[in-house]
């Protein structure tokens, strides 16, 4: 059976090209909902619209390119840039909270043991990815 390819004439049945695993897979961008290659044919893309969201059917395309812009930015970057910075601030807070379960104290301790132990969060990089110490951004 032949690939299809994405075609950017199938936006106006809502549906935008996701990359997986190097293959171009259409992805709705009403219900965030990806189908298979085999289903990228545009009368089951436009029954999909039809059965699933009746009620957009009959939107102009700048309206599913808007929707399709705004996907696009929700998404991880390739690099993982995102879930990197994500991370380090949820390593600073599990830190914090651990200084606190160490020392005993209520979690409305947690402002004093967050400035106190600066110097001890400062190997995790800030939220911004500036190399500062997590101190200056990290808000309890």
């Amino acid at each position: 059976m032949p690939k299809r390819n994405y075609d950017p004439a199938y936006i106006k049945y809502g549906f935008i090209a996701i990359e997986r695993g190097g293959k171009a897979l259409p992805q709705c961008v009403l219900c965030m909902k990806s189908i298979s290659n085999a289903a990228m044919k545009p009368s089951l893309l436009k029954r999909h619209l039809e059965t699933n969201h009746m009620d957009k059917k009959d939107r102009d395309q700048g309206y599913f390119q808007r929707l399709g812009e705004n996907v696009k930015r929700q998404r991880i970057y390739k690099t993982g840039q995102i879930y990197q910075k994500r991370a380090g601030i949820v390593k600073a807070s599990y830190e914090v909270v651990l200084l606190e379960a160490k020392n005993m104290k209520a979690h409305t301790i947690a402002e004093s043991i967050g400035h106190a132990s600066g110097k001890d969060l400062g190997q995790v990089r800030d939220w911004r990815g500036n190399g500062g110490e997590v101190g200056e951004c990290f808000c309890l």
